[in-house]
């Protein structure tokens, strides 16, 4: 009797192993999904760009992950922001990239922790090249056009 006990209670704790595991799958995923945003065509003025995650800080984020730019997109910690980075170190606005004038500007909007463009603080606006690393806080973004490829 006590064997038939013991062989119910591992069925019922390995049952529970898989309920487990499968919650955390499916949360995962929909976590991933509501955080993806798809790429799409840019505009026909040729201003078009991206930026990759490089490192993710404790944002949930992968290297690799891209965000497409709209000619005025702020980076921060709030949700209305175009690049969402959900970490302490980032403020809830922290900086913008902007098209104009033919090129991609990127300045910071007076974060707490500052924004770095290719580890030299930006205290300005500052124009942007293909390959230029932005560090917001913990995380690093690389800045590229959308027809290039990631270094």
């Amino acid at each position: 009797m006590s064997e038939d006990v013991t062989i119910l209670v591992v069925r019922l704790a390995v049952l529970a192993l898989v309920y487990l595991f499968l919650v955390t799958v499916i949360r995962t995923v929909a976590r991933q999904l509501t955080r993806a945003r798809p790429i799409t065509a840019g505009p026909a003025d040729g201003s078009a760009a991206l930026l990759y995650v490089v490192q993710a800080g404790k944002t949930g984020l992968r290297a690799g992950d891209p965000f497409q730019l709209e000619p005025s997109t702020t980076i921060g910690r709030e949700k209305g922001n175009g690049v969402v980075l959900d970490e302490d170190t980032v403020s809830s606005r922290h900086a913008a990239v902007e098209f104009h004038d033919g090129r991609w500007w990127l300045r910071d909007l007076g974060s707490t922790n500052g924004t770095l463009l290719n580890n030299e603080p930006v205290e300005e606006q500052y124009q942007l090249r293909p390959g230029d690393l932005i560090q917001i806080g913990a995380v690093r973004l690389q800045f590229a056009a959308s027809n290039q490829r990631r270094r």
